[in-house]
């Protein structure tokens, strides 16, 4: 007997939630490259050294020490893991602005021998996707109260980042720099921003609820 439910708009696919595959496959490759004795001096991305190509990817997924390692992993895989079932497509485009971006930036604005590595600034990336997503939803769909909360949560965090560059310190210790951490993370604040407005599909989350099939969320 047919389901009734599976239409031609609606494939078995759809009806399927989707799991954060990319998110995992990201956090697993950093928890694989934490244990190799070398993965720090190999893999961290210096503005000394430009010209090796490996570090401007590598280096998002590796950590300074195992404090660094875990809480930079378990935010990402939290923060990730909703921006990718929230919308595949608008994560990818924050991921891989991301992933160019943040070197660009340190190269470009940081002074020679600063050093970086880390998830979080792809994690600020996805948080800073969610937050917007919420917000343009909530203003679409005549919350002003809850769209108001969000893009307050959202000018907060920014401006964070902001005084924390300008101060040259934060509100943790970090190994390789405070100026590298809020470069990125402003770099992933931008990207994370920007891909939320970006018109990319499929134009439905299961997340939030959307039905699949329907176009209503753009």
């Amino acid at each position: 007997m047919t389901n009734p439910a599976l239409t031609s708009s609606q494939p078995l696919l759809d009806t399927v939630p989707r799991l954060p595959y990319v998110t995992a496959l990201l956090s697993t490759a950093s928890a694989v490259l934490y244990m190799l004795p070398t993965q720090v001096t190999e893999f961290a991305f210096n503005t000394a050294r430009p010209e090796a190509l490996g570090p401007w990817f590598t280096a998002h997924l590796t950590h300074w020490n195992e404090p660094h390692f875990a809480w930079s992993v378990a935010a990402f895989a939290l923060l990730g893991g909703l921006a990718e079932m929230q919308h595949l497509g608008r994560y990818l485009v924050a991921l891989g602005m991301s992933l160019a971006l943040i070197p660009m930036v340190l190269l470009t604005q940081g002074p020679a021998g600063m050093a970086f590595a880390g998830l979080s600034g792809l994690a600020v990336a996805a948080f800073f996707l969610l937050i917007t997503t919420f917000a343009r939803e909530e203003l679409r769909g005549g919350d002003a109260f809850w769209a108001l909360a969000a893009s307050t949560l959202l000018v907060s965090f920014a401006g964070q980042f902001i005084v924390e560059f300008a101060l040259g310190e934060g509100a943790w210790p970090v190994i390789g720099g405070q100026q590298s951490l809020t470069l990125a993370h402003l770099a992933g604040m931008a990207a994370g921003f920007f891909a939320a407005f970006f018109p990319v599909f499929p134009k439905k989350t299961h997340l939030a609820g959307v039905t699949p099939g329907r176009e209503d969320v753009k």
